[in-house]
């Protein structure tokens, strides 16, 4: 793979489950700990040398913009550049957000992250490390159910499937939200994204098109998190749990 210095975070959604700590404010913000997890995510990119991030908003846009200039450039010193899309039409879901981000992956491979995972910072040390141009972070040791993104694996760590609706008595892991894309792959990924849209059976989410490309093709591989702390935040409950089990092992960890 060549040199991975770009990420591209989707930070669109508006977060509506986790009730008035979003009312005005993108869910990306929150405080986990002592930081919010859009700085989280950054100071972990900063530590694996990504000098250009790509951020898609939506929701409460301006402030996560201004946040990203004023304050979290401070945490790494500048060292980033911050570029910014606007998705204006949230209701087709975050397959729109990758469709608006789509020039920059083509230009070259990239991390492609959720903005709503707290994470040990060492994950990205294992994507990045990873020999296969694009893989993805599979959780190989949760207990699955209904909520999570699922992935059936073949030989060689392909995924082969990867659903939500995968039965989670032969599901091999969950997809935690953070990938490397080469920018070939992309490309492919793109193709599927036009065609989903054009169906217009909204909400779509971006790992749809992936889930096409992976049954037509062999070109996405799991990387393991090899049990690594991290947590998707999606409701209340999914901020305790971060609160009081994820961050006190980020924090046991010093990272």
């Amino acid at each position: 793979m060549s040199r991975l210095d770009r990420a591209i975070i989707f930070a669109a959604g508006m977060g509506t489950r986790l009730g008035p700590q979003t009312r005005d404010l993108p869910k990306t913000l929150l405080t986990v700990g002592k930081l919010s997890i859009f700085d989280r995510m950054i100071m972990g990119l900063d530590r694996i040398g990504i000098k250009d991030v790509v951020v898609v908003i939506g929701y409460a846009g301006a402030g996560l913009r201004s946040h990203a200039l004023l304050q979290t450039s401070k945490l790494v010193n500048d060292r980033l550049s911050f570029e910014f899309i606007t998705n204006d039409s949230l209701d087709i879901g975050n397959i729109y957000s990758f469709w608006l981000a789509k020039k920059k992956m083509i230009e070259k491979d990239a991390l492609l992250l959720n903005s709503d995972v707290v994470f040990d910072y060492r994950i990205l040390d294992l994507l990045k490390a990873d020999q296969n141009p694009s893989s993805l972070a599979i959780d190989k040791s949760m207990t699955l159910g209904a909520e999570e993104m699922k992935v059936k694996l073949g030989k060689g760590q392909i995924i082969k499937e990867m659903s939500k609706e995968l039965d989670p008595s032969v599901a091999d892991g969950e997809f935690i939200g953070i990938m490397k894309v080469s920018n070939d792959v992309a490309g492919k990924v793109i193709d599927k994204v036009e065609k989903l849209l054009t169906l217009q059976k909204f909400p779509l989410y971006y790992e749809d098109a992936f889930r096409l490309v992976a049954h037509e093709e062999d070109c996405l591989a799991a990387c393991s998190t090899s049990g690594l702390p991290w947590t998707e935040i999606d409701t209340v409950d999914d901020m305790n749990y971060a609160q009081s089990i994820i961050v006190p092992q980020l924090e046991l960890n010093v990272i």
